[in-house]
């Protein structure tokens, strides 16, 4: 009787001490997953920092070497401007730069290019907006305007975009405006000596992130070219 009590203890032993190793497990792989998850939020949401960023940093250096000449054809494909629209939620901007990067040899190109940033609806979630970013090196050889949508190559500059702002800062008026347009007559040969760039993104929780920088255009007068 006394061995069969104490072989009873024991299994009763072995069996409290499996259920408090399996709420250890448990509590352990609880807190390791939180953790990792935890982790892979915070690369998201770095990501989309970083991508913002990079994005603002972009748009920034090639805005500041946007440039117009005097020279103009007489089909107008060698035309330079500055060209920005206010449209909702995303502006839109085309502009004649010196950003251009010859990537391809024998490519006959030169750092010359139209660049155009303008929204587009994302392909993989709906009702988000994603900002593009469309450039297409000036060749005279070329047949299509500056102004043509055919042409170029365009890429994904954001993602996830709730607006993008474009402000122009005008020496002569002293102030903001939402629209330039070096194609009219008012602003036909002068660029505006300050651009404020204004992009909102959503973060991985869903919430607005804003983002605003300023930037010089240094050759804000039309070059004899």
């Amino acid at each position: 009787m006394r061995k069969r009590a104490e072989s009873g203890l024991m299994l009763i032993e072995v069996l409290v001490a499996m259920g408090i190793l399996s709420l250890i497990t448990m509590l352990i792989y609880g807190s390791i997953s939180r953790s990792l998850e935890a982790r892979e939020l915070a690369e998201r949401i770095e990501n989309r920092y970083a991508n913002a960023r990079v994005s603002m940093s972009r748009m920034a250096r090639e805005i500041s070497m946007a440039y117009l000449s005097v020279h103009v054809s007489q089909d107008k494909r060698t035309q330079t401007l500055f060209k920005g629209k206010s449209e909702s939620p995303i502006d839109r901007l085309l502009f004649s730069s010196m950003a251009h990067m010859r990537l391809a040899r024998n490519s006959h190109e030169s750092d010359l290019a139209y660049v155009t940033y303008f929204g587009e609806t994302s392909k993989d979630y709906s009702g988000r907006y994603n900002l593009m970013r469309r450039e297409k090196p000036m060749r005279p050889s070329l047949d299509d305007k500056p102004e043509d949508e055919k042409g170029g190559v365009a890429d994904v500059l954001a993602e996830d975009v709730v607006g993008l702002d474009l402000t122009y800062w005008d020496d002569q008026q002293r102030e903001w405006l939402d629209e330039w347009d070096t194609t009219g007559v008012e602003k036909g040969n002068r660029l505006p000596r300050l651009v404020k760039i204004t992009l909102t993104v959503l973060d991985e929780a869903g919430k607005e992130m804003t983002f605003t920088t300023k930037t010089r255009v240094f050759m804000d007068k039309p070059l004899a070219f």
